[in-house]
């Protein structure tokens, strides 16, 4: 199976009981779709550069964090930034969770197709003659 790239299969198909062929068949291929979703969500979050793993659920909401524009908090964890095809920008003291915040949502939105990139930290300014 792995020659005609049905790794999904191989892995699984001792797992799927046989009641009849259409069923056993059907059940193979969802085995496959699964294992090729998987690999296209591990392929995008390891193209988006991370190199620690966060979840939202470990972040601590405190009172130093201000969303502009009284968004709510749900406006940033559900991604609904996404449809409208805006960015987000972390600014603040240190300590306050922008990075967290950053590596906590960066995995999710890559798994829509949307994240490419991670920034998190502002390019050097260039100095002309002396610095």
């Amino acid at each position: 199976m792995r020659q005609v790239k049905l790794g999904g299969m191989a892995k699984g198909w001792r797992s799927v009981p046989y009641e009849n062929t259409e069923q056993y068949v059907t059940d193979l291929l969802t085995l496959e779709l699964q294992e090729r979703e998987t690999n296209r969500i591990n392929r995008m979050v390891k193209t988006t550069g991370f190199r620690v793993m966060k979840t939202l659920d470990d972040f601590v909401w405190n009172s130093a964090i201000e969303l502009p524009g009284g968004l709510p908090q749900e406006y940033m964890t559900d991604l609904q930034f996404l449809a409208p095809k805006e960015n987000l920008i972390f600014m603040g003291s240190v300590g306050t969770g922008k990075n967290h915040l950053a590596t906590a949502l960066g995995p999710r939105s890559s798994i829509h197709g949307r994240l490419r990139i991670l920034r998190t930290e502002l390019p050097r300014p260039c100095f002309r003659g002396n610095p």
